[in-house]
């Protein structure tokens, strides 16, 4: 093989491997290109309302009504997609299992539903984090703080905070219809805005860092003020569900730009790799 031939090879191969990053199989031909982050595919791109949708399945204590009352959870992912909801991992994919903990949310205010009014709980502090393992953790123990123990015993994957939502500082706004009770609801809501906690990332943390959704409240200095990097909607029913009395199938909205430096070396590779091939033909 002569010089230019190794030439076009080698800059081939790379070219490839980086375009491998930017277009991995996904289960459904995934149209939008993805990279992976420790083991999980997640889609690239960047628009309105994010790029990325991770779907999860989540268990969760009742609030009584107690103020000062701690909120907490575990779950898993079922789903990250895109915004055209192609599918990029499901759950235990490649034999990674991504699940997730929030804890550290302190009931503020609360405002019991009635017959003809919603109802509203309003939260402070808090943290989300997902963590992925090689084996699917077990989270139906028999005891909730072993249940969470055994999900942060996975490699920590996005580690979340919350901003504020409102003027009195608070990071999670739960409302329930009209018609139910503290104890016994269906269709409960609750909303928040998340930065990455760039103290202590996790694998996937800097690519999340996006600050792309508009938080009017958001002063923590992680993004700019006014900006968050993530939007977490979630909903609820009462009703056990493992060992807890909650389920809730919630969704964290994100994007993942493509990084520009690596489409431009992927450009610039190929680039090269016609110029030797040219080169060659003449």
């Amino acid at each position: 093989m002569g010089i230019q031939s190794k030439l076009v090879a080698r800059t081939f191969s790379l070219a490839g491997g980086l375009a491998a990053i930017l277009a991995i199989a996904a289960p459904n031909a995934q149209a939008e290109p993805v990279v992976d982050l420790g083991g999980i595919p997640v889609p690239l791109g960047n628009v309105p309302g994010g790029n990325v949708k991770i779907t999860q399945s989540d268990n969760e204590i009742l609030l009584n009504g107690t103020i000062g009352q701690s909120f907490f959870g575990v779950g898993k992912v079922g789903l990250v997609q895109d915004n055209a909801s192609d599918v990029s991992y499901t759950y235990g994919l490649n034999g990674a299992f991504l699940t997730d903990v929030f804890s550290g949310f302190t009931v503020r205010s609360v405002t019991p539903p009635t017959a003809t009014t919603g109802g509203t709980i309003l939260l402070t502090g808090g943290s989300l984090q997902y963590f992925v393992s090689a084996t699917n953790p077990n989270i139906a123990t028999g005891n909730q703080l072993t249940d969470l123990a055994n999900v942060r015993a996975g490699t920590l994957w996005l580690n979340l905070l919350p901003a504020a939502i409102d003027a009195a500082g608070d990071t999670l706004e739960i409302n329930i219809p009209a018609g139910n009770s503290l104890s016994t609801f269906n269709g409960a809501s609750a909303q928040a805005l998340l930065d990455v906690n760039m103290a202590n990332p996790g694998v996937a943390g800097s690519f999340f860092n996006t600050c792309t959704f508009t938080a009017p409240f958001d002063t923590n200095g992680i993004c700019p003020p006014d900006q968050a990097d993530t939007l977490f909607i979630g909903s609820a029913n009462s009703g056990v569900s493992g060992d807890f009395p909650i389920s809730g199938s919630d969704v964290l909205k994100a994007n993942v730009p493509e990084p520009a430096s690596l489409a431009l070396l992927s450009s610039g590779l190929l680039g090269l790799a016609w110029f030797a091939r040219r080169r060659r033909s003449n």
